[in-house]
């Protein structure tokens, strides 16, 4: 190291070992050894900036704070795919909705997403040095129409065996004892007679609800004569000859013979008219058309019909089925027999589904 005596003498002598240095505006991340432009005049705004949002300066999180991942995946550990090839996926995929006239919506199908996978999935076990024609890895649309009747079998069972497993699979509310107790057919719970009790409790109360809002007052309730009652009930060899395809005719109840109507005084009483009355439906007749037939003779129980009974039956699941079934025959596509469209529509609903399960049994067993 040179005293300042020494340096002095260098300058005198203008020895070409000395040069005078401009001051460098850059500095260097001791981390990651990048190169900053810094000024004294700027501050140290940009160091901190780029210590923030170094990658290799270790920054602690605490466990209890929440992260995205869970979310939202992190594209970081994603390998980049050149731009050359995705558009020769992209070209490929306009050519697959103008050649086989297939809407552009296909392409982000679930099950065509799995097909493409499989294939890309397949390249990786096949030889790199020899061309390999796709054609060999598709199957014949023969060999897939026999294919969808094993995957039928093989989930239908796997949902056999789970619904034989679940202890409970409907949970009835009070709409669902009232509905089938004003039901004509079902109103004796021949099919259940412990639940009649609870039903009848329901409808009582319910009675009441409607009648404290109405003037109460005794009145004589005009019943239709025994002959307008005899004739709408049914035979009871018509009855109990259901079909087999209806199996809610083998749920209805048996009709009782020499049953009369009785006349009661008071609305109050509508239910227990009701019930004694030998009034029967048809085994393909409108309950709706039967209240309105009989709302003057029981104008109450009507009334809770109306509001019961305007509720829809179907869910927006069997809406799906019937869109997806307007889907799978067009047009083009005229020659599937009813057994086979069954068979599909059971695998667009159930599929996905059975397979979580599947997925689910195989992590249990790893963890074990």
């Amino acid at each position: 190291m040179l005293t300042k005596k020494e340096i002095e003498q260098l300058i005198d002598k203008k020895n070409l070992s000395l040069r005078i240095i401009k001051p460098t505006e850059y500095v260097i991340c001791n981390q990651c050894e990048e190169l900053l432009i810094y000024k004294p005049s700027f501050g140290t705004n940009s160091l901190s900036k780029h210590v923030s949002s170094c990658q290799k300066v270790k920054t602690t999180v605490s466990h209890n704070q929440t992260t995205i991942n869970p979310f939202y995946a992190s594209s970081k550990n994603e390998p980049a795919i050149p731009d050359r090839i995705k558009q020769e996926i992209k070209i490929a995929c306009v050519e697959f909705a103008a050649l086989d006239s297939r809407s552009f919506k296909t392409i982000h199908g679930i099950g065509f997403k799995n097909l493409a996978q499989k294939i890309f999935d397949a390249g990786k076990y096949l030889p790199i040095s020899k061309g390999i024609n796709v054609e060999k890895l598709l199957p014949h649309p023969t060999t897939v129409s026999r294919e969808v009747n094993k995957l039928y079998n093989q989930k239908h069972q796997q949902l056999v065996s789970i619904c034989r497993r679940l202890k409970t699979v409907w949970v009835s509310q009070d709409v669902h004892y009232i509905s089938c107790l004003l039901h004509p057919s079902l109103k004796q719970f021949q099919i259940a007679p412990h639940e009649k009790s609870k039903a009848v409790d329901l409808v009582k109360a319910e009675l009441l609800k409607r009648q404290s809002s109405t003037s109460s007052g005794s009145s004589i309730i005009n019943i239709t004569p025994c002959s307008s009652t005899k004739s709408s009930t049914t035979s009871k060899s018509q009855q109990l000859t259901p079909t087999t395809q209806n199996v809610l005719l083998e749920c209805f109840d048996h009709p009782a013979e020499g049953a009369d109507s009785i006349l009661v005084p008071s609305p109050e009483k509508e239910l227990i008219q009701y019930l004694s009355s030998n009034i029967t439906l048809e085994p393909n007749g409108d309950v709706l058309l039967f209240w309105k037939k009989h709302q003057n003779t029981f104008p109450t129980l009507a009334s809770i019909v109306k509001t019961i009974y305007s509720i829809p039956a179907s869910n927006t699941t069997v809406e799906r089925l019937f869109s997806t079934a307007s889907n799978t025959i067009s047009n083009r596509r005229t020659n599937l027999d009813g057994e086979k469209m069954n068979k599909l529509l059971f695998l667009n609903k159930n599929l996905l589904t059975l397979k979580e399960f599947d997925r689910q049994q195989l992590l249990y067993i790893h963890e074990k």
